[in-house]
């Protein structure tokens, strides 16, 4: 975000001082100064789940239980995309490695 902003001459000076002092730059003295300012404001129990409560709850996802059922339904939905190859029956038992017969 680019800032324009008119400074009385004292804060000019004191401004300038600080990016001598600091070796910084201007931007970088005022991140810091708002960054300051900032800290000093903000409550220490103000949570960043404050800000964001009010869409808690607010929009509609479905199924409630999601969070408990979601195993099955989503076996549900992988049989439906993935269902199991039947046409080749198994009779016998096969080796892994060889894919032969099982010799019992």
């Amino acid at each position: 975000m680019r800032i324009t902003a008119r400074l009385e001459p004292t804060t000019a000076q004191q401004l300038e001082y600080l990016v001598a002092r600091m070796g910084t730059s201007t931007s970088e003295v005022l991140r810091k100064g708002i960054d300051a300012l900032y800290k000093q404001h903000v409550k220490k129990n103000d949570t960043p789940l404050k800000h964001f409560g009010k869409h808690i709850g607010k929009y509609d996802l479905g199924d409630a239980n999601w969070s408990v059922n979601y195993k099955a339904e989503l076996g549900r939905i992988l049989d439906e995309k993935f269902p199991l190859q039947t046409s080749r029956p198994v009779t016998e038992p096969t080796d892994r490695k060889s894919g032969r017969i099982k010799k019992q």
